[in-house]
């Protein structure tokens, strides 16, 4: 599935992060992004299913990677004000294996997109930084795959986007997204199930 979207990881995994960093309240960011992956999960298995097979196994869309993502990240947060580093670890670890475990979208790979954004928002690093952490981790997960790999790697285009629209501001198109996510996969379920 990831092999055609390669593009659109950092991109997403970059928003969710600055959203996680800049938010007033990462309690009802966390639910909202719960919401979102609920409602976008039937015309994800909608896209994913084959025309004529019932429904089977477990294939969780990428919002509940990054719902996965954002309560690691609040167990960092409370870490830090509890001086307790180990939450950290044991929330980052967790999400990472339940991202595997439940089969959702990117997996563990995907909840690393996100932290190397949200570290890179904590640190101030600049961009092309995060862009060669994102080389480096795709290449540590992905080398056993080659193609996957290589299609992954072109995804540091994405943060070349990124950079382009980072001016724009971000109120005017944050609900968009959120539309566009479900909204486009049941367009192309529609394209496939009745063309």
């Amino acid at each position: 599935m990831e092999d055609h979207r390669a593009l659109a990881m950092p991109i997403f995994s970059y928003g969710v992060a600055r959203g996680a960093f800049y938010t007033t309240s990462l309690k009802r960011y966390t639910k909202k992004m719960l919401l979102f992956s609920l409602i976008s999960q039937v015309p994800f298995w909608g896209m994913n299913a084959e025309i004529g097979q019932p429904f089977l196994g477990l294939h969780l869309n990428v919002g509940f990677t990054f719902f996965l993502a954002l309560i690691s990240i609040a167990c960092f947060k409370q870490s830090q004000e509890k001086h307790k580093p180990w939450r950290a670890i044991i929330g980052i670890m967790g999400a990472i294996l339940l991202a595997e475990k439940l089969n959702c979208d990117y997996g563990g790979y995907g909840i690393l997109m996100v932290w190397i954004s949200y570290i890179a928002f904590i640190k101030a690093y600049p961009l092309y930084q995060v862009a060669f952490m994102y080389e480096l981790i795709t290449i540590a997960t992905r080398y056993h795959d080659p193609l996957l790999c290589k299609l992954q790697c072109v995804g540091v285009l994405g943060y070349g986007v990124i950079f382009a629209t980072e001016h724009l501001s971000e109120k005017k198109w944050k609900k968009g997204f959120y539309i566009f996510y479900p909204l486009h996969m049941l367009i192309l379920v529609g394209i496939k199930w009745w063309s």
